[in-house]
Order: structure tokens, then sequence, then C-alpha cells
């Protein structure tokens, strides 16, 4: 498992966006404007998440401990429990193509297509993840998150969400293509939790590109 540094937690705040950790002021004469994540730090100094240790410094390479990093994670939650689940889906969808509707009300389908759900019937999506061999760690924490995420999501616009059998993509090109290949065969499919390597996330992903799909 890879080791938590300064830097992998910059590079996901620029994602995230949240609070600061340390508490000193001022840029970090331990990193230098060549730095490989040089705009991460930047970015993660902007927003307040790395103000640096009392010496002034950051440490980018070295391991954070694991208070350091629960910190983190509690600042994050409290930065993000604020939230609506209206607010957090307005977000992660405003502006897509995909889910638009004309003045007049009618559907209009994005470039991937679209999945009809009729009255009573579940809303299907897939999780594709490593949960075999030496790699489950990745994917079996991956799967339950999902299956997590949907109870506590609860039903959308009346309809259930179900995942069906998780799916094993082996954390190879093989496993992910015939996995993607499986779920690509069923259009009640409307989506794809997964992968969790990227071999596989290669090669499954010219399965999903609809229309072909």
């Amino acid at each position: 498992m890879k080791k938590r540094t300064a830097v992998a937690l910059a590079m996901a705040a620029a994602v995230l966006g949240a609070a600061g950790v340390w508490a000193a002021e001022g840029w970090f004469p331990d990193v230098p404007d060549d730095h490989r994540r040089i705009d991460a730090i930047r970015y993660a100094k902007d927003e307040g998440l790395f103000l640096g240790f009392p010496d002034g410094n950051l440490r980018p390479d070295d391991e954070l401990s694991e208070g350091q990093f629960l910190k983190v994670a509690e600042r994050l939650y409290d930065r993000y429990d604020v939230w609506t689940r209206a607010d957090w889906a307005q977000m992660m969808y405003a502006g897509l193509p995909s889910l638009t509707a004309t003045a007049g009300g009618d559907f209009v389908p994005g470039s991937l297509g679209v999945v009809a759900v009729g009255p009573g019937d579940d809303i299907q999506i897939r999780s594709l993840e490593a949960i075999s061999g030496e790699v489950a760690f990745l994917g079996i924490p991956n799967q339950r998150a999902t299956k997590m995420a949907i109870e506590d999501y609860g039903p959308i616009k009346g309809h259930d969400v179900t995942f069906g059998v998780g799916l094993d993509d082996l954390c190879s090109s093989g496993g992910g293509r015939a996995a993607a290949q499986q779920i690509a065969a069923d259009p009640q499919v409307a989506g794809v939790i997964g992968t969790s390597c990227s071999a596989a996330a290669v090669a499954a992903s010219p399965s999903f590109r609809r229309p072909a799909w």
C-alpha cells in the first residue's frame, strides 16, 4: 500500500478542497519551485490545507503520521457535512449534457444514449473491482462502500438502485475486458463503479462507449 505523504494529500486537495492541517505562515523553504507536485502543493497552500510545520517546512515527501492523516479526514468531513445531498448532486452533475431537457420538458439524451427505467423497475448499476487474489484489499472496500452508499442514499425518483452481483476485474486487462463485456451485454445497466486497477480500466473502457453498449 502506498505511504501517505503531504504530496498525496495535496493532490487530493486539488480535487476536493479542504481546511488546514499545520500552523505556520509563509511559503515552505524545503519545497523548491521545480518540485514534481508544485502545482498541487501551491493549491493546497492557497486553500489552507498545508500551512507548514512550526519550523516553516512542509516535508512534502515524508510519510504522514496517522494523527496528521486523521486530522485531514476530520476536517474534510466537517467541511462537507454542512452540504445537503441536493448541494452535492448539483455540484457533481451541473452542466452534464447527458441529462438535459428541452424547454418543452422532453428528455434529451446525450452522446452516451439513454437507459429507460420502467415503473417499478430498479436502476441497475454494476460494481467492477479487484475482489480476489493478492489485490482484493483494493476492491473489496470499494465494493462495500458502493453498497453502503446505495443503502444510505435510498431510492431515486421512486426507483431502488442495485448493483447485482459484484464483478471481479482481477486487476488485469483480461479480467477488466471480460467483465466489461458481460456488463455491456445488459442494456439496462446505467453505470459502472470501478475499476480498481488502471490495466483493467483501459481494457474495459471500449465496452462502455455508447451507442455500441
